[in-house]
């Protein structure tokens, strides 16, 4: 049993007042106080302990009501105009805590990731990696897919690469995806079934494994998994993603980069963790279909990879 904390308030309060169009961030907050003042008289004026699960399930009920409201409104700014003045509120609170914040990010950006993620809104990239502005460079799509084809995808890559000059690049999936349980379905999904057709690739190199699972929630997790796998291996048949890993192998002031890396992440605990796969002996299998370097290349990118294993484990 406990007051209602002023963030808890706060998500609550712009629950109840959808229906509001506010004009200023005063206004919206004085419409929020007074809703909730109606609705609960006794608390406000009180302010007596409250025990916040029943006080959320009373307030979701008065949300309800006002949701056919929204939903009518939906061609409406109110719902922008309300994102716009968060924004304005985030500026001051970045300059309250760094007055420089802003000035830094104009100068430009020098990050040292390369993060290739789900479009789930679920899974904001510098929130789950615990990054500031600035630091990652972000590429999402459905279902965190690298097809080889994309120019999408490997416009973002080239740049990262060759620009930017990333030393990691994650592709971090998600359980529970939308894409990866579409792909196990029967069903053809328009549009995006060209698309999701890739996670059923995924799938058909994988068949036995996944055929073996019977659960149908732990066959679309380990799916999640083993498509993440699919995609950092389509990322090393990229040319840029050789090229630059040769040059900086044979660098000896420097370490072979980029790093690729597959992460899942679980929205029901919040936990990213990094899957224990090893990609040399897939790469070393498949590296006379795939390598698109001569002979001396390759030699130097054994040698390199032996010294650099040496020096960072």
């Amino acid at each position: 049993m406990r007051w209602l904390a002023t963030e808890d308030r706060t998500l609550l309060f712009v629950a109840i007042a959808k229906d509001t169009s506010p004009t200023n961030t005063s206004i919206f907050l004085e419409a929020i106080r007074s809703k909730f003042v109606v609705l609960y008289p006794q608390a406000g004026k009180t302010k007596e302990s409250v025990d916040f699960n029943a006080e959320y399930l009373r307030i979701l009920s008065v949300v309800s009501t006002l949701s056919v409201k929204t939903n009518d409104k939906a061609h409406n700014d109110s719902d922008i105009d309300c994102l716009l003045e968060n924004n304005k509120i985030w500026v001051q609170q970045m300059k309250g805590q760094d007055e420089f914040y802003f000035a830094r990010l104009g100068i430009g950006q020098k990050p040292a990731y390369l993060y290739i993620g789900c479009s789930d809104s679920r899974v904001p990239a510098n929130q789950i990696l615990g990054l500031p502005a600035g630091e990652v460079f972000v590429h999402r799509n459905v279902g965190n897919l690298m097809p080889v084809s994309d120019i999408n995808s490997l416009s973002v890559v080239e740049y990262a690469v060759e620009v930017l000059d990333v030393k990691h690049i994650m592709v971090a999936g998600h359980y529970n995806c939308g894409a990866v349980n579409a792909a196990m379905q029967k069903r053809d999904w328009g549009l995006v079934e060209c698309w999701i057709r890739n996670i059923r690739d995924v799938y058909k190199t994988h068949r036995q494994e996944l055929d073996s699972i019977v659960d149908s929630d732990d066959r679309s997790r380990r799916l999640v998994e083993l498509s993440v796998i699919e995609q950092c291996l389509n990322l090393y048949k990229c040319g840029v993603i050789q090229r630059k890993r040769l040059a900086s192998g044979a660098d000896p002031n420097s370490f072979k980069h980029p790093r690729i890396h597959a992460l899942v992440f679980d929205p029901c605990v919040g936990v990213l963790k990094k899957l224990p796969v090893c990609f040399d002996e897939e790469r070393r299998q498949y590296s006379h279909i795939y390598n698109l370097t001569s002979s001396t290349f390759e030699a130097l990118s054994t040698s390199a990879d032996h010294r650099d294993s040496q020096v960072r484990p």
